[in-house]
Order: C-alpha cells, then sequence, then structure tokens
C-alpha cells in the first residue's frame, strides 16, 4: 500500500487533478474493498494518519467513543447529539429542549396578524401544519 501514496501525491500535483479524481477513486475503491474497516482505521491511526470507519447513525451514537465523551444528551422527550466544542470545566449541556414540529406555529402566525379563524383555515387547508402533524 505505501506505492498507493505516491500516485496520490503524483495524481493531486498534476493540472489535472479533477480529471485523475475518477481514476483515484476507483484506484481507492479497489484497495479499501481489501480490508475491513476498523483493522485498517487502528492501521492507519498507528501510522498517525487521522482515520475512522464511516457508521450508521445507531452504531455512532452507541460507540464507546460516544459515550466516554458524552455526545449524546436527553432531556424530557428530546434525543440529540451534543455540541463538539469542549471547555476544560465544562461539559455539554442542554437547557432547553428544542421546539417540537409546529409547536409555535399558531402564536408566531397570531404574532404576525392572523386572527384565530384564519389560522385555523390554514391549518384545515394544510398549509400549516397544526398540532397534529398531517402527511
Amino acid at each position: 500500500m505505501p506505492e498507493l501514496g505516491v500516485r496520490i501525491r503524483v495524481l493531486r500535483a498534476t493540472r489535472t487533478a479533477s480529471a485523475n479524481r475518477d481514476a483515484l477513486r476507483a484506484e481507492l475503491a479497489a484497495v479499501f474493498s481489501q480490508h475491513d474497516a476498523e483493522p485498517l482505521c487502528d492501521r492507519l491511526l498507528a501510522a498517525g494518519l487521522p482515520a475512522g470507519p464511516v457508521q450508521s447513525i445507531d452504531k455512532a451514537l452507541t460507540s464507546a467513543h460516544t459515550v466516554h465523551r458524552g455526545d449524546v444528551i436527553e432531556k424530557d422527550w428530546y434525543k440529540g447529539v451534543a455540541s463538539p466544542i469542549r471547555l476544560a470545566r465544562s461539559k455539554p449541556s442542554l437547557r432547553n429542549v428544542p421546539p417540537k414540529f409546529s409547536e409555535h406555529a399558531t402564536s408566531v402566525l397570531a404574532e404576525f396578524g392572523y386572527s384565530t379563524g384564519e389560522i385555523d383555515d390554514l391549518i384545515a387547508k394544510g398549509v400549516v401544519c397544526g398540532p397534529e402533524r398531517k402527511r
């Protein structure tokens, strides 16, 4: 695999790098298809290259690394990803949950001068989603 690095540098250095992109992707795909993701990532990390396998959302959110960092935050009905920014003495937190879908639709419309009847008509016509989201 060391010779692949030389070819990558040569392809990048040429003026026709965009023309070579497809060839490079095909060559990389052929090399990567011969390896399992996790052992290959371990080898790349050991060589000092940042690497990690592409994971499904469920697997990424339950990985040991994610759990250790506290990257998933939950409050009430909400479950989401914490900010990746970490300060020395603070841990990620969630002060307020985001609003549910269309939670404030009627109050925002009322604030902009729509009457209750007009809002009800918009909801009935499907222009605005009411409390119960319809598809």
